[in-house]
């Protein structure tokens, strides 16, 4: 398990070099780490954006959607992440991340 300073660091890392990238592909390792399956996560994510990178705990959570005008968003609040989240996951059939903050 890793420990919360090296989340953190990953999801730091992650803003840094894919905020406001469009995601391209998706490989699972596990199948059943991206439910209801790797394929429907595919369909549902493939050639959106990556809008927001949040952590709760030792948890990461990252946000997809259309790509926003103008530069890439740094944080974004919890409601509208969830609300985003919530919209993204409707749309695809995918579970809705819980509405926390960080």
């Amino acid at each position: 398990m890793p420990e919360l300073p090296e989340v953190e660091s990953v999801a730091r890392s992650l803003r840094e070099g894919l905020l406001g990238r469009r995601l391209e592909a998706i490989q699972a390792r596990w199948a059943g780490s991206l439910r209801p399956s790797p394929a429907t996560a595919r369909r549902a994510l493939v050639g959106l954006t990556l809008l927001a990178v949040d952590r709760h705990g030792k948890y990461l959570f990252l946000t997809f959607g259309d790509a926003p005008a103008g530069p890439p968003r740094r944080r974004t609040s919890p409601d509208s992440v969830s609300s985003s989240s919530a919209r993204r996951s409707a749309a695809s059939g995918l579970p809705a991340r819980p509405a926390t903050s960080s």
